[in-house]
């Protein structure tokens, strides 16, 4: 009983405890970065960062796509005076498949960010960002938590140096490339509405894979299946890892920027 507990803690850590913890840590830091930039450049701020507020609320979009949920109205940018910036209304479904829908609703941003950060990393230097799992890790047994999120950030650390040099033809395409990835990593994590309408979700997906990582075959055809997915799934981590290197990089920027 006990060793199947660990084996779906160790699941719930790397499916969604990773992701989980990147996406407030970016909320945390964009946070920052959006006081000092207001202090600075006051509403004028978010229609810099205007391209990330789309992405976000193109993210949640997709995830109504996903899950088969009918968008009712799609505001991808329209500051307003409460002080919202875009939204996604849907339909609601009921029950668990509601809850779901609403968890795969809700962090959609996540999921579209980092592919939007591969694609323009793609469309203006030309290479795909890659983090080898077998760099860092043999495919023998899991690795320590501890270990695999400083083996994401010293990937993510790795990805933004590859990048330096010759990997832009021009330093306008390079530093267009870094206004838009700022861009979308500073909107890509959860804000306090996405967490609200994800938590039920959250919680079912939790208690049904608890339960059943308790059934013996069920738990071995996970511990197989996270072997196969982590490599995956790195990749994932360390492009969140990533954008939370880009935010901590630019929220300094402009801390300096604004006691100046």
């Amino acid at each position: 009983m006990v060793d199947s507990l660990i084996h779906s803690l160790k699941l719930l850590a790397f499916l969604l405890g990773m992701p989980l913890s990147f996406a407030l840590l970016l909320q945390w830091i964009g946070g920052g970065i959006r006081k000092s930039g207001i202090s600075r450049l006051g509403m004028a701020y978010w229609y810099l960062v205007s391209p990330g507020v789309v992405c976000h609320e193109i993210g949640h979009a997709l995830g109504c796509l996903f899950t088969f949920c009918r968008i009712t109205k799609f505001v991808p940018f329209r500051l307003g005076e409460d002080g919202t910036l875009g939204y996604v209304q849907h339909e609601s479904k009921s029950g668990w498949k509601g809850a779901v829908s609403n968890l795969v609703i809700a962090t959609g941003p996540i999921w579209f960010g980092c592919i939007v950060i591969v694609a323009l990393t793609w469309l203006f230097a030309g290479t795909a960002m890659v983090a080898n799992y077998g760099d860092y890790f043999s495919s023998d047994a899991l690795p320590g938590f501890l270990d695999y999120i400083w083996a994401c950030f010293k990937s993510s650390k790795n990805l933004l140096f590859s990048l330096s040099g010759d990997a832009f033809s021009s330093w306008w395409l390079a530093a267009l490339w870094f206004y838009l990835v700022f861009c979308v990593a500073s909107e890509i994590g959860l804000s306090s509405v996405d967490i609200a309408s994800m938590w039920k979700g959250l919680l079912c997906v939790v208690v049904v894979l608890l339960l059943s990582g308790m059934i013996p075959g069920v738990r071995d055809w996970y511990a197989s299946g996270l072997h196969a997915l982590l490599p995956r799934l790195f990749l994932v981590h360390s492009l969140m890892a990533f954008a939370v290197l880009v935010d901590a990089v630019l929220w300094l920027l402009m801390r300096l920027f604004v006691r100046r």
